[in-house]
């Protein structure tokens, strides 16, 4: 007896390739003491491991696995270094993070607020919407600079943030929201200078009194330069930026 067939059509889907994940282990010790000691009731060690799997929100299956011939010591710098393009991305992106902080800080500046970009925009913008806390704290905190100015580990002192630690791995919190307010009071402090106020409620001269008048385009352009020159005078140098910029598009173009 022959066996029937389905009639139906049969559809065949493609697995989609995994974008990968990341195992996160932390071991969690502690000793605890007891106050009176028996037979039965002696001090306690515990010890756990957390185990997490992360998926990858940014897959890079599209990356070449070829190891760089003939190797990377011999790799030319301008084949990894950004190219003249990416300077001026990178440029532009600072100046738009320094308008978000200065209108969010400094009163005369608050009319915009509904202007200033709230989130740049990248190839990878969607898959990157969730934060991710990234911390470059070791390398600017320094206990033993307690006496120099303006150093983080002075302001700690000065603000009396004590819950700041040299390690970060142990306060990682208090250390992340402390970077960023030092980060955020030495671009007020910049924003400041240039409009000519030593009070954050001052109303600036250099900023004129009819820009309730302006439109979103004159608002946005006046932003703009400002913080494109606190970007070039107290973050980036103008000159060396523009130097950069040029040697690596002429590399560029030796290279082609």
């Amino acid at each position: 007896m022959e066996k029937e067939t389905d009639p139906r059509p049969t559809t065949v889907t493609c697995a989609k390739p995994s974008p990968g994940f990341k195992l996160t282990i932390d071991n969690v010790d502690y000793h605890q003491n007891v106050h009176y000691m028996t037979e039965e009731h002696q001090n306690i060690d515990r010890h756990y491991v957390t185990v997490n799997a992360t998926t990858n929100r940014i897959s890079g299956n599209h990356l070449s696995t070829d190891s760089p011939v003939p190797g990377i010591k011999q790799m030319e710098n301008g084949k990894c270094i950004p190219n003249h393009i990416e300077q001026k991305v990178q440029r532009a992106n600072y100046i738009m993070l320094v308008q978000r902080i200065l209108v969010e800080n400094i009163p005369c500046l608050e009319f915009g607020q509904d202007i200033v970009e709230k989130h740049i925009h990248h190839k990878y913008s969607k898959e990157a919407s969730q934060p991710t806390n990234v911390i470059a704290f070791a390398h600017f905190y320094n206990p033993t600079s307690a006496g120099d100015k303006c150093t983080l580990y002075s302001d700690r002192n000065v603000i009396n943030r004590r819950s700041v630690k040299s390690d970060v791995d142990a306060a990682v919190n208090p250390c992340r929201h402390f970077f960023i307010l030092e980060l955020e009071a030495r671009i007020v402090a910049a924003g400041m200078k240039e409009l000519g106020i030593e009070e954050l409620e001052e109303m600036s001269q250099c900023v004129p009194h009819q820009f309730e008048s302006w439109t979103k385009a004159k608002k946005k352009e006046y932003l703009e330069e400002l913080a494109a020159t606190i970007v070039d005078k107290y973050i980036l140098d103008k000159a060396k930026h523009k130097k950069i910029a040029l040697a690596t598009s002429q590399l560029e173009e030796k290279q082609l």
